[in-house]
C-alpha cells in the first residue's frame, strides 16, 4: 500500500487531517507525484485548512513552473492540462 492510497483511504474514512499528513509526507518524498499535491489540497480543504491548502497550492505551483507547466494551464481536481481555444 502506497502513501497515496493510505490518503485516499482517510480522506474515504472522513479523516481530512490524516490524509493531509500522509499527503504532505508523501510530497516530500516525491515532489513531483501530482495526485498527491491535489490530494493534500483537497484534504486540507475539507478539513477547513484553508491556509495550509493554499500554501500547498503554492507549493505545488511552484513544482508545476520548475517543469515548465504553464500557470493555469492544469486542473487541480483532475490534473488534466488544458489547451486554449
Amino acid at each position: 500500500v502506497t502513501g497515496l492510497q493510505l490518503a485516499e483511504r482517510a480522506v474515504l474514512a472522513g479523516d481530512a487531517a490524516a490524509a493531509a499528513a500522509i499527503c504532505t509526507e508523501t510530497v516530500t518524498v516525491d515532489r513531483y507525484l501530482d495526485p498527491a499535491w491535489r490530494l493534500l489540497i483537497a484534504a486540507q480543504e475539507q478539513g477547513g485548512d484553508d491556509a495550509g491548502a493554499a500554501q500547498a497550492r503554492r507549493r505545488y505551483d511552484d513544482v508545476l513552473k520548475e517543469l515548465g507547466v504553464p500557470a493555469g494551464s492544469t486542473n487541480r481536481t483532475t490534473g488534466m492540462t488544458t489547451t486554449a481555444r
